[in-house]
Parts: C-alpha cells; structure tokens; sequence
C-alpha cells in the first residue's frame, strides 16, 4: 500500500504542463455583467428595458462540423444581474424556417443531441474546475448537473432556477432566471468574476457551436478554455435554506400461491438543506424519499457482471460526484470496460439484496467546497425491516486540490449493524487524479475493506490512463479486487479479478463532405483473470473495421469480436448451465442509427455468431416515433435466440419487449407509461405516471405500478401511490 500511496502523490506532482492561471486567463474572452433594478417578467421575449442596457455578445464558433469556423447561425448572450438573481438572455437566430426547429420532447434533463438548445457553465470558484452547467431547449425544457474536472458528473443534480422561451418567425428566445442561492461562489471579494462558457446546439444542421472555443475532443465543462464574466458585486452571506417536505399515501397488494396481502400506509418525512455560505451546506433528511414514482428498467444481462443501477433519491443525488470516487464502467465507448468498482454506492443504503425498501429514519450530510479543497460526510440511521436488523453507517470523503489540474482524495466508511450475527464493516481509500498536458490524464484508487476489527483486509483499486486527442483516442485501465474486499456500501461488477482494458480509436474528420462526418475505427479489448490463481476466466478483442459518422448524427458500425471464455462449474446464462471447459469464439455485429431529432428514428445492434457450446443470435432494435411535438412513444426489442447452448444443447430463444409513451403538454405537466414484457420467467411489469409540478422542483405525482412474476412461483404486485412534496426556498 505505501508503494501506491507513493505513486499518488507522485502523480499529484506532475503539475509541470499545466498553465498559469495569468496565461489563461490572458487569452480569455471576457462578458460583463450589468446591475440592474426593477422587477424583470422572465416570459422568455427579453422585451424588458433593462435588457437594452447591455449589447451583449455574439461571435460563436463551430465545434462541429466545422471546428474553429464561424458559426452559421447568428447567437446573442446577454448577463443582468441584481441582489437576487442572475439574468441570462439568449437570442437564437436561425433563417431555415420555423419547420427546422427541432423540439421533440418538453422532458426534464432532456438528450442535448435531439434538440434546438442553449446551455451556459458557469465556474463560480475561479478555480477552473468546478462548474455548473444550466440549459434549455426551444421549448423551455429544462437540463442541469454539476462537474468536476470535466471527469465526474451529477448528472441527476436538479437546481432550483427557472427559464422561459419564445419563439418567432427569425429566432428563438430563452430567459434565465437563476437565484445567487442556487450557485456555487467565492464570496471572498465585494466584485468578482466567474469562468463562464456558453453552447448552443442547432440541430439540423447538426452544428454545436460555443462563445469561447476550445478543441472539440474536450468536453463543455473544460473551464481552463471558458470565459470570463466581470463586474459582479455579489450579495453577502446569504442564507440558503431550502424545506422539502413530502406526503406519500399508498396502496400496495400481493397475490401468491392463493394468498392476498394488502398493506395501506401512509408515509411523511423530508429533507432540509442549509447553506451557510456558497460552498457550505448541510442537509438532513427523516423518513428519507425513496423515488418510488421512479422506475427501473429492466434489462436482460448475458454478462458476469453485475448490473449497475443509478441512484434517484434526491438526499443522495446533491454532491453525488464528491462521494463517487471509483471507476464507473463505460462499456459503450470502451474506457475503463465494463468494470465497475467503487467504494461508496449510495443504492447499498436503504434498499435490500431484493430491491425491498429498508427505513432511513434519519441521515445527514455536511459538505464544505472551495476552490482549494472539498470534504463531506455523511450519517445514516437505518431501521429494522423484516429479518433485517437496524444499523448505522458513517462516510466520510476529502479531496485537495494540487496545481491546476491534479487532485488526491481520501474515502472511509463504516457500518454497524445491531445484532449479533453481523460484524461491523469498515472501508478505506485513497485515490488521485492527474492531467499531463492538455491530452493525458491518469486516474488511481486503491481501496481495502475489513470485515471487523481483527479480520484480514480485501484489497481492490485501480489504475487508469487516457489520452486524447484530435486524431486518436486511446486508453489502458487496469484495476483489482480480491475475493475478501466486500465494502458493505460499495459495488463491485466483478468480485475476485484482475481486469485490463486496452484500446484505442481514430478520429478521421472529412471535409467538405455533406453525408459523412467522421470515420472512427479503432480496437476495444477487456481481460478477466481470477484474482487468487491469475486463471484467465475472460478475454475479447473487438474491432472497429467499420465505424461511420453521419452528418445528420447518425451512424454505422460493422464489428469482429474474438472471446476467449472459461467456464467453472455453476456457470448459468438465464435457466441454462454452461458446460465447464475453455471456450474460443468469434461474433459479429452491425449496428446503426438514424437522425435522433427527427419525427421518426431508430437505433438497431444485430449480434451473431459462436457462443461458448453453441451458437447466439442477439439483436436490440429501438424506434422512437413522434407524431405530435409534445407525444413520444419508444419500442424496444431485446432479442437473444440460443442454438444448441449449454450442458443441455438446448435451443432457446428470450425476449425482452419494453414500450414507453411521454404526453408531455408543457414542461410543468407530463404523463408516462412504461411497460415491460421479459419471455424470461414470463415477467411483465407496467408503471403509469402523471406529475405536476405545480412550484419549481415542488410534484404531486399519481403513480400506479404492477408486476407479474409467472416463474418459479406465480405472484402478481400492484401499487398505487399519491405522492405530494414541496420545495421552498428561503
């Protein structure tokens, strides 16, 4: 352990590429803001006097398909502020016509590639890491996170501002109206400046364009390539105390082997989140939410990994990113594979092996952020539930900023349990992250777990490389993880191995080409290998021959896939055993998009070839269908046909069908549907969902679920659930 702490702070210290703050910020382009008095109407037409106080800016540049080029559509930002709020005006210009205005869904968090939108990230630390982005689209939906370093992401982070849009014959209009209580600032001096960017997607002509260019390998939230907004004076030491009660009442009913149960409950609770200063918040949360108007989907796994499920609870999700140091597997673009491993997972909190809801009686969570360092902790009471005890758990999570681009973090946590059967659990780590120069970054973990005071510690961590550039892509991720370390608040997708997860991609941009953006090919390739014996138990090699780009945001892929595949005695695929033995195998895949934004699209994968004994057939085919702006219906098919597979050579064929529909009228009203039909135990589930939120990020939902298991047993679930919450802010 010394050696890898020793490595850490090694890597902490190669600080040598990064630019000085002066160099950065003298090539920044600079916005200034205007004080204003008087009450502004946010109606989404900026026809308010104090608007005309400032000329704003304009001059945005192409990411794509273009990069470094002016954009073709003429974009104006202007900022306002006063002791309240902060203003932020755009004026989207476009001489297509209204038809090309692409707004198919007024959804919350909506995919940016699908839309007319406009989004600014604001760094309120100066610290050129830190960043809060806010967007919209045409239609006025909403969409919102917080990143760190452009690596870690709360995505599921919901702000509580408000934007309105307008739209006419040569523009559309958005208006931010974002409380200074909803950002994340140094108040240290009485006029200060923010890194701020702006981006702005028209999609169809399928152009990103932003006000402060940077290289477009980069994401939106690099804040060394942002902006600069000036001439603030910000309000002082403002409380932010924000009170989010809720009410659920619910009727839940089970049927099994001719048995009915019906429970009716009633449950009250909420969280109450303090903020003393910008950076500095505490909340606390009694009989916590437990998203139950949420749903997860279903999927059918083929894999030996575990399936890896996002939180939704809203006391978890604020400051996810700072507790989420780990490796988040990333399949679908090949970094880091398909490995999970992170010390804390907040889904091990509340909620059983079988997916029950165990009670959070009470927990908090104290989180101080600055531009030097960050640190927070967290405790949760847990109750007991069925004939699982009551118990407690701690964690604890600091990171320090060191240079411009290098952070090193510390992580503990522990769990008690109030019975006798179970032993106290503890968890450590200690982890790092370094960027070389603009196109290098390296990422490193290294984690144990003790099992009580005096068991032998599991070790787990990893270490991870990535370069990128214009023309290539590349990355190695090694990681590890013995059969001891079991953190009782963590998740591992693989227990007992050793991985490693080369590849590389191309990124070869045409020019002047009006039907192909790009060609991407490249190498992906993941090993698996058992952490005791270092026994291979996995290995692929796929490349990428074919990977096409289309300038309408579709794309075609053609793939060979090698597997080198050994099976141990217990190995199941759904019902079906593997034969023990060491497998070679080859499969191929095509797979191919359509334009997401238009009124009808589709994604489709089509897998084939050698599976272990036999032989599979996969296929995943999506339609989204709009026929109406505010109605979406989505139809997916997931198809594994088995031939002559397993001990048993059995010919089988599961299925998964999943349908779901958005009636969407306005951004404050929406109506959903998903269901759920699984050839795999003969499940089916439904889940119908009507939400108003009547006050910002304040619902009433009306929900009502029902799930049918057919196999081994048959029992059928249903629920119905009012759900009421408020969120004031003061």
């Amino acid at each position: 352990m010394k050696q890898i702490i020793t490595l850490l702070i090694l890597l902490q210290c190669l600080c040598t590429h990064a630019q000085t703050a002066d160099s950065v910020f003298a090539r920044m382009k600079n916005i200034k803001a205007a004080a204003i008095k008087g009450r502004i109407h946010a109606d989404g037409k900026l026809n308010e006097p104090q608007w005309d106080s400032t000329a704003g800016i304009t001059g945005f540049t192409q990411l794509e398909p273009d990069e470094g080029r002016p954009s073709a559509f003429q974009t104006r930002v202007k900022v306002l502020y006063d002791q309240k709020n902060l203003y932020i005006g755009c004026i989207a210009g476009f001489d297509d016509g209204l038809t090309r205005l692409r707004v198919p869904s007024l959804k919350r968090d909506f995919s940016y590639r699908q839309h007319d939108m406009f989004a600014v990230c604001m760094d309120g630390f100066n610290d050129r890491r830190n960043s809060m982005t806010f967007a919209c689209n045409a239609g006025g939906a909403q969409k919102d996170y917080l990143a760190y370093d452009d690596q870690l992401f709360d995505s599921e982070w919901n702000g509580l501002w408000s934007v309105k849009t307008s739209v006419n014959d040569s523009a559309w209009c958005a208006e931010f109206v974002i409380p200074w209580k909803t950002l994340r600032y140094n108040n240290d001096s009485a006029v200060a400046s923010f890194g701020i960017n702006f981006l702005r997607v028209k999609r169809s002509a399928n152009e990103v364009s932003v006000w402060s260019p940077y290289p477009r390998l980069f994401g939106f939230n690099r804040m060394e390539y942002a902006g600069k907004l000036s001439g603030i004076k910000l309000p002082r030491n403002l409380l932010n105390l924000q009170v989010l009660p809720y009410v659920l009442v619910s009727r839940e009913t089970e049927k099994s082997a001719g048995i009915r149960n019906e429970v009716n409950t009633v449950h009250s609770g909420g969280d109450i989140r303090m903020g003393f200063r910008s950076g500095t918040a505490l909340d606390l949360t009694y009989n916590t939410d437990f998203a139950q108007a949420e749903a997860d989907v279903q999927v059918h796994n083929i894999s030996r990994s575990s399936v890896y499920y996002p939180e939704k609870r809203s006391f978890f999700l604020e400051n996810a990113s700072l507790f989420g140091a780990g490796l988040n597997g990333d399949g679908e673009n090949g970094i880091g594979g398909s490995v999970y491993l992170l010390p804390f997972f907040s889904r091990r909190i509340g909620i059983g092996s079988n997916g029950e809801m165990l009670p959070i009686k009470v927990a908090g969570k104290f989180v101080n952020r600055n531009s030097r360092s960050s640190a927070g902790c967290m405790f949760i009471r847990q109750g007991a539930y069925d004939t699982i005890a009551a118990g407690n758990a701690f964690i604890g999570r600091m990171t320090q900023n060191i240079g411009h681009s290098s952070h090193i973090g510390l992580f503990t946590s522990y769990t008690q349990k109030q019975d006798k059967q179970s032993r106290d659990n503890y968890t450590i780590a200690i982890d790092g992250f370094t960027r070389l120069g603009e196109k290098q970054s390296i990422n490193a973990l290294y984690t144990q777990s003790y099992l009580g005071r005096n068991s032998p510690a599991g070790h787990a961590g990893f270490l991870q490389y990535i370069y990128t550039s214009g023309r290539l892509n590349a990355w190695f991720t090694q990681s590890f993880n013995d059969k001891r370390y079991r953190p009782d608040l963590g998740f591992v997708s693989r227990q007992g191995t050793v991985s490693f997860s080369p590849g590389f991609i191309f990124n070869i941009y045409t020019a002047n080409n009006k039907t192909i953006r790009s060609f991407q090919p490249g190498i992906q390739s993941q090993s698996f290998f058992n952490s005791e014996r270092f026994a291979i138990q996995e290995s692929e090699i796929t490349i990428y021959p074919v990977w096409i780009n289309f300038q309408k945001g579709g794309n075609f892929i053609f793939s060979v896939r090698n597997l080198t595949e050994q099976a141990d005695s217990g190995l199941m695929v759904f019902d079906m055993q593997l034969p023990r033995g060491r497998y070679n195998f080859t499969r191929y895949a095509i797979a191919g998009s359509s334009d997401p934004s238009r009124r009808i699209s589709y994604s489709a994968r089509i897998e084939n070839g050698a599976y272990y004994n036999g032989r599979l057939c996969a296929a995943d085919l999506a339609f989204n269908i709009t026929p109406l702006q505010y109605l979406t219906l989505h139809f997916n098919v997931n198809l594994n046909a088995f031939s002559n597979t397993g001990t048993g050579h059995v010919s089988k064929m599961y299925a998964l069908f999943t349908s779901a529909a958005e009636f969407i009228p306005t951004t404050k009203i929406q109506f959903t549907g998903l269901y759920q039909h699984s050839s795999y135990q003969r499940n089916e589930g439904l889940s119908v969902k009507f939400s108003w939120e009547y006050l910002p990020l304040s619902f009433i939902h009306l929900v009502y679920n029902f799930k049918s298991v057919r196999e081994p047993a048959k029992i059928i679930q249903d629920a119905a659930i009012v759900k009421a919450g408020l969120v004031k802010q003061f």
